[in-house]
């Protein structure tokens, strides 16, 4: 009878040894973004490109995480940040993207706020984040137009409701972009009186423009808070007026 050799098991195709996942001292993960400043407005979404890099022969999961902090490094209150996705996984010196999105309220004590991205993974060297400097600028823009198919104003699906109104600050500039290609005329009202912006064309403020045209904005900053009720908003040429239904700001 044959001896089986030293008490290796032996099915024909050598041993099975385990894949070698470990990385060179050289690995590394370097994080850049595409935009180090950012200039927008309140109650805007900003995407913000992430790049995640291997270097040195590394390979495997990288993990992301992404926040909004203030000049002192604290959270900062009302701004959101959407990273997609939270975790990459990289080829030998291999690249993938990520996408992070800052949305900024309507309404803010803080103009400015900086984006922190930050990577986790088996690598020892590289730049591990990167930030973002955003400045929201102190306004809001309602895009409208006319539009011809329906005989009437176009306005913004999220330009608020009676129970959900789009809150500002009364420091705010509040501004009504023409996105079309004809002129309209843009009519504010309240609910019980006490208009805090001047309808478009009227005295004490609407005079100077009375009419927004196209690629241009009709620009007021609040004389004093919304009533109750909120301050709803229409064209007042070419319409239509929703009625309740129209958009709606509250200025505190």
């Amino acid at each position: 009878m044959s001896s089986t050799g030293g008490g290796d098991d032996d099915d024909g195709m050598g041993s099975q040894n385990p894949p070698d996942t470990s990385l060179p001292t050289s690995a590394a993960v370097n994080v850049t973004v595409d935009k180090a400043t950012v200039t927008t407005e309140l109650r805007t979404a900003n995407p913000i490109a992430v790049t995640v890099t291997g270097a040195g022969g590394f390979h495997g999961d990288v993990t992301l995480a992404a926040s909004m902090v203030d000049a002192n490094g604290a959270a900062l209150t009302g701004w959101t940040v959407n990273l997609v996705p939270a975790k990459v996984t990289l080829s030998e010196n291999g690249t993938a993207a990520a996408m992070a999105t800052v949305t900024i309220p309507s309404m803010s004590a803080n103009l400015t706020g900086t984006l922190k991205v930050t990577s986790t993974s088996a690598a020892t060297q590289g730049t591990t984040s990167a930030s973002s400097a955003l400045t929201a600028v102190d306004a809001i823009t309602f895009p409208v137009k006319f539009d011809a198919a329906t005989n009437g104003c176009i306005y913004p699906a999220d330009g608020g409701t009676i129970a959900n109104p789009v809150v500002i600050a009364r420091t705010t500039k509040i501004r009504f972009f023409n996105t079309g290609t004809q002129d309209i005329v843009i009519h504010v009202n309240s609910a019980s009186g006490g208009v805090p912006i001047t309808h478009q064309g009227q005295a004490p403020g609407g005079q100077a423009d009375p009419k927004t045209e196209a690629n241009t904005a009709y620009e007021q900053t609040p004389i004093g808070p919304s009533p109750a009720g909120g301050t709803s908003w229409y064209c007042h040429d070419l319409g239509p007026d929703l009625k309740a239904n129209n958009p709606r700001f509250n200025v505190l």
